[in-house]
């Protein structure tokens, strides 16, 4: 079975991750899961710890009003401690798709960071927002998007 479909039966029975790197999946799905809800979550095939997005599939149960505006600012309090000590540093190009709430319904890295802590911290971030753009595009489906960067870099660690 395929990481992507045993990780998406994974997250919807609770069952526990036997793989080849087994405590980073099982780190990414504890992740996911604190965030609420169910979720879809697709893996790159070469190399499973990248996760390539995110997909809400229950209600989305955020509390508040979406964020307005074009600018989001991401706490530098989730920069992985792993990714500090390791001087992992790069921008990570998302596209999200909201649903009529405002949530972010899916997320997903359209270029990588090239580090997968970074690639998935930001993920999990855009899954726990609800943000309305001022300009957003539409999908084929009528769904709001938009495509946006998330840098981590050394003036995160500083502050």
């Amino acid at each position: 079975m395929q990481y992507s479909s045993f990780l998406a039966l994974a997250l919807i029975t609770g069952l526990t991750v036997q793989a080849a790197d087994e405590s980073d999946v099982r780190s990414t799905l504890n992740a996911v899961a604190a965030i609420g809800g169910e979720y879809l979550v697709a893996h790159r095939k070469d190399d499973p710890r990248f996760v390539v997005s995110v997909q809400r599939i229950a209600v989305c149960t955020l509390a508040g009003s979406p964020v307005t505006g074009d600018h989001l600012v991401v706490p530098y309090q989730i920069y992985p401690q792993e990714s500090v000590r390791k001087h992992e540093e790069g921008t990570v190009k998302m596209q999200l798709i909201f649903d009529s709430e405002w949530c972010v319904r899916k997320a997903i890295v359209v270029e990588s960071s090239k580090f997968w802590r970074l690639d998935f911290v930001s993920l999990q971030w855009a899954m726990a927002i609800k943000w309305t753009p001022k300009k957003p595009l539409y999908t084929s489906d009528g769904e709001p998007m938009i495509t946006i960067p998330v840098a981590w870099g050394e003036s995160q660690r500083k502050r």
